[in-house]
């Protein structure tokens, strides 16, 4: 079973039964002699070359799960300039634990090779494996591993970037800016911002409570969003502060973006002009209409609870979230709902 076609934002899904034990034994023993060939060998080469692409412009999408981040992502991806596909969770999965790890240690490559072939077994719909193959992956390793003049931070960043410059070396189709929707990364934009001194990064904010409805509708076909209300405000809490450090710092001026879902929703045309203009992108009021059109929620026709896709209200809360809710949000987010502008 393979992906469908890489370059297009898709909301697709697929069961798959969960890896057998068989199988997960055998992917050990052969992951394992794969990381302890990289840190004794010589390094190979990339086998196609991408790992000498070129700087290109690269934008970056994150913030709270469900709060926009794929409508920004369809917005954006309406430009014939920008190629994009499924979220990479990059940071979380590769990054992070070649960081803790250390780069030329195998616990942390071992880990990035399970992850990498759970997500091709079980054909999840984010991943790395959306972005390369195993076999770019192995070469990606031994590229990093031989590099013996970087740390830990800087060989993580290397093994990122030689991920992100072999799809887009793939899969660029005439476009010359790379788009990475992975809501996530919030919690990496400063690395992202130092790793990369081409890259913009925009944030989607969204009402928490709004958040917290979406979050609830979501987990009745998703295992990821979290289920119990305290959890779900907090993941939003997250997010938000991680979101307002990112804005307060002076060094990323002109290189951070924050759009609000609501914003979207009043005057769609004004925020695209606002954020075509914020990546540099000529733009004008009928072009903008047209994209906004396109990229309406209301041309998806199964919006039924549960998808990836829903209603897309503002103000959902007010009708779906009873009074212990309410209480229990304005008590562990309530200061903060208020600095964000949501009465």
């Amino acid at each position: 079973m393979s992906p469908p076609a890489l370059g297009r934002v898709v909301d697709w899904r697929v069961e798959v039964p969960p890896a057998p034990a068989r199988w997960r034994s055998r992917r050990k023993l052969v992951n394992a002699a794969a990381v302890a060939h990289a840190l004794v060998r010589p390094h190979r080469g990339g086998r196609d070359g991408s790992d000498r692409t070129d700087p290109y412009p690269k934008v970056f999408v994150v913030g709270c799960g469900r709060s926009g981040t794929t409508w920004v992502q369809d917005i954006i991806a309406a430009s014939p300039r920008v190629a994009t596909t499924q979220e990479s969770h990059a940071y979380d999965s590769l990054f992070a634990p070649l960081v803790k790890a250390g780069i030329r240690r195998p616990e942390g490559w071992l880990k990035v090779l399970q992850r990498f072939d759970l997500s091709w077994r079980e054909q999840r719909w984010v991943g790395i494996y959306w972005w390369v193959t195993r076999t770019q992956l192995v070469d990606i390793m031994h590229e990093v591993v031989e590099r013996r003049d970087l740390d830990e931070i800087a060989g993580a960043s290397l093994a990122v970037r030689g991920v992100f410059d072999r799809w887009f070396a793939g899969h660029r189709s005439g476009a010359d800016v790379l788009l990475e929707k992975t809501p996530g990364h919030v919690a990496f934009a400063a690395e992202i911002l130092d790793a990369f001194p081409e890259a913009r990064v925009i944030e989607v904010v969204r009402d928490g409570r709004d958040v917290c409805v979406s979050l609830e509708k979501q987990a009745l076909t998703l295992r990821w969003p979290p289920t119990r209300r305290e959890d779900q405000i907090r993941l939003w809490r997250r997010a938000i502060e991680r979101g307002q450090r990112l804005q307060a710092e002076p060094r990323w001026e002109g290189r951070v973006q924050r759009v609000r879902y609501e914003d979207l929703h009043a005057d769609p045309v004004g925020e695209v002009i606002r954020l075509y203009s914020f990546l540099g992108f000529p733009i004008d009021e009928r072009v903008a209409a047209g994209i906004t059109d396109r990229t309406s929620i209301t041309h998806f026709s199964d919006r039924t609870e549960g998808r990836h896709r829903r209603k897309g209200a503002v103000g959902e809360w007010r009708t779906t979230l009873d009074v212990d809710d309410i209480d229990l949000i304005e008590r562990e987010a309530g200061e903060l709902l208020r600095a964000m502008g949501y009465s």
